[in-house]
């Protein structure tokens, strides 16, 4: 088998991995996954397992989503170009506190600068316009849910 450069591919960085990431929705431990987060905010409801029994967890996922009681939503954002946003700057909307970014792509290759961030699920649907708090104003609109493993079950 030939090497993959004799193919075609080249080697990317660790921004490029990242910007990819982020460009598609596919949370990572730390910032999208772990405490605080559960894997039906993260978006995992299609990497779930609903009639496996006894795993860690596995009764307040399954009452999470039995009672609809899943209050966040990871989504993929889109900033104005040339913002300075950051991982952890709070998001509003109409003034009032809805969420948190919790990663911006280092670059870009549509020129769209995106980031991933949790929001409240009474406002986690695409077109949805947010701002970012601080000293500018800088607008995000929500692009879509976070879904890198499947939509949610029937």
């Amino acid at each position: 088998m030939a090497a993959p450069e004799e193919r075609g591919a080249s080697p990317i960085g660790a921004n490029a991995v990242n910007a990819i990431r982020i460009n598609y929705g596919i949370p990572e431990y730390g910032p999208e996954l772990g405490e605080p987060y559960n894997p039906l905010e993260a978006g995992l409801i299609g990497s779930v397992d609903f009639t496996k029994g006894c795993y860690i967890g596995q009764e307040v996922i399954a009452r999470l989503d039995s009672y609809k009681k899943v209050k966040r939503h990871l989504v993929t954002l889109t900033f104005d170009n040339g913002a300075a946003v950051s991982s952890g700057d709070e998001l509003e909307q109409d003034g009032q506190p809805v969420g948190m970014v919790t990663s911006v792509a280092p670059e870009s290759s549509d020129g769209v600068l995106k980031g991933l961030g949790y929001v409240k699920a009474t406002i986690a649907s695409p077109g949805s316009k947010l701002t970012i708090s601080g000293n500018q104003k800088v607008s995000a609109d929500i692009l879509s849910l976070a879904q890198p493993y499947g939509p949610a079950k029937d």
